[in-house]
């Protein structure tokens, strides 16, 4: 059986791709007007880290606020709370979990502390990243699509509490060093001893610790501080990350590392989603397909602008060369025999894990 994430032949289609290509904006509706509110509306708050930045943060919440109205024929009240006003990543999977909130955003590597086979996405280069950014995302989105992947991931997640939505990548991590932190970083070597903000995955974290460089869980809302006072050198987030939260003043240089992408995705509280009538189910499920089609469209631009705006603030965007990749491929691939122990407890077996990710070796 097919993952209901799959992307639908929507009769919308036609206006949703019209939209993306020629409107598209966090500040922009997706339609001239909402449809009436029914009597008694079903609440649905949804909450994120971020906070809108017109033309450079993919994450569509006003879109999908909008397509959650419309295919749910006004039952659907939903309302966004941005910058971390409901809480943290950590803090809303939790609520989320519970069923004390509808939907929330939040990155796969965090998930991955509640639901351990999401960091199957996060072992360095499984998706390419050493081809480039953008291809890793696509690479990553095409894995997830797959019906190996889809029909484990529903499933685990829903026996977790969440109902998986859409994804909303935002590039691929990159590690950005505050300023005075040595040179531009082009190799592994120059990297060691370096202290870096890292996630709940525990891949994120084997990463830098063979890299020789210590993780901290500062939280999110403190890093920015963090940074700025040398508590911690760096961080390991995409371009678009970095902008949208206004770290690139406050960064001397970013290196393109691209272990793997940035995914974030919305999810609902599988209490609250199995709560609902069967044809508000079939309207959440229905919006989550169609706000995932607009969202991919914009992340190119997104992340030429934001590659851009990390320039004009005076930090080095640092694409090490193919020799210099290689080396950073050479100590931390997800080929490497270290990991067999965290595919293990993230997939169950090596051999699960190469299918599921279209792997042959």
């Amino acid at each position: 059986m097919e993952s209901d994430r799959r992307v639908p032949d929507l009769k919308r289609r036609a206006a949703i791709k019209t939209v993306a290509a020629g409107t598209f904006g966090l500040g922009i509706g997706l339609f001239n007007s909402r449809p009436l509110r029914a009597a008694k509306s079903v609440p649905v708050r949804i909450a994120s880290d971020f906070s809108p930045v017109p033309g450079l943060v993919p994450h569509v919440h006003k879109e999908f606020m909008d397509l959650l109205t419309e295919f749910s024929k006004g039952e659907f009240d939903p309302k966004f709370f941005g910058s971390s006003t409901l809480g943290n990543q950590l803090e809303t999977l939790q609520k989320v979990q519970l069923g004390t909130i509808e939907v929330a955003n939040f990155s796969t590597s965090n998930l991955s502390a509640y639901v351990p086979f999401y960091a199957a996405l996060d072992f360095p280069y499984v998706t390419g990243g050493e081809s480039g950014g953008l291809a890793a995302i696509e690479n990553a989105l095409k894995i997830t699509r797959a019906k190996a992947f889809a029909e484990v991931a529903d499933k685990t997640a829903q026996e977790k509490g969440f109902r998986v939505g859409f994804l909303t990548p935002v590039g691929v991590r990159n590690v950005g060093f505050r300023k005075g932190f040595r040179n531009e970083v082009r190799v592994p070597e120059q990297i060691k001893g370096a202290k870096i903000r890292v996630t709940g995955s525990p891949v994120e974290r084997k990463i830098f610790e063979v890299l020789g460089v210590a993780g901290s869980n500062v939280p999110w809302t403190e890093t920015p501080p963090a940074v700025q006072t040398g508590v911690i050198d760096a961080i390991h987030n995409g371009a678009i990350a970095i902008v949208a939260f206004n770290f690139h003043p406050i960064l001397g240089s970013v290196t393109a590392t691209n272990f793997f992408p940035e995914l974030n995705l919305y999810v609902a509280s599988q209490k609250w989603y199995a709560g609902l009538p069967p044809h508000l189910q079939a309207a959440f499920t229905s919006a989550t397909n169609a706000a995932g089609e607009i969202q991919l469209a914009e992340l190119r631009k997104s992340h030429e602008r934001a590659v851009a705006t990390i320039r004009q603030a005076g930090a080095a965007y640092v694409e090490p060369s193919a020799s210099d990749y290689a080396k950073w491929y050479d100590l931390v691939n997800y080929k490497k025999e270290f990991w067999e122990p965290l595919i293990k407890n993230a997939v169950g077996d090596t051999e699960t894990f190469r299918r599921i990710m279209g792997k042959t070796v």
